[in-house]
């Protein structure tokens, strides 16, 4: 059976936020891989400096290419400490409550555009695939429920900040 990784990344507008990982959120496409820069995502063609200087603010996160570019960062940065170049992944996200109602299903197609994703990260190829469509976390809990059969409550807390959990690939 095939491994199928879930990875969690917060895309905040100064750091990207993995699990084992921080990084400042800025994105810088390059004419050419530099041999001067911490980290270059090689995709598409274009290469891109990552993490060397934070984003400026951006209301919609799907403006440009940025967010995709550090989603695949955030990626390759998890799974290379597992050892891991080819993989099925699972990727929970999330958007500021603020944005959630208006942004979040173009939030999910912008991640979901590539059902497989090839690159490059620092001069190793990366191969990323979905292993089934997206669902919001609110979908995976319904089909929790409908599959047990339990009657299920959530706690809701102020101290707590929602966000969307999505399960995407890259």
């Amino acid at each position: 059976m095939e491994q199928i990784y879930r990875i969690g990344i917060d895309h905040g507008y100064g750091n990207i936020k993995t699990a084992h990982h921080i990084f400042e959120s800025g994105v810088i496409e390059r004419a050419k891989e530099s041999e001067l820069a911490g980290m270059t995502v090689e995709y598409e063609g274009k290469y891109y400096e990552v993490g060397s200087t934070h984003k400026e603010y951006q209301m919609d996160k799907v403006w440009d290419e940025d967010y995709y570019i550090l989603t695949l960062a955030a990626l390759a940065k998890e799974l290379k400490e597992r050892g891991v170049c080819y993989a099925s992944v699972i990727l929970a996200v999330g958007l500021p409550i603020k944005w959630l109602g208006e942004q979040a299903e173009s939030f999910k197609k912008y991640l979901l555009k590539n059902k497989e994703v090839t690159f490059r990260c620092n001069d190793i190829r990366k191969n990323y695939r979905l292993p089934q469509r997206g669902r919001t976390i609110g979908e995976m809990i319904a089909e929790a429920r409908r599959k047990s059969g339990a009657e299920w409550g959530l706690l809701q807390s102020s101290s707590c900040i929602p966000s969307l959990p999505l399960e995407v690939a890259a």
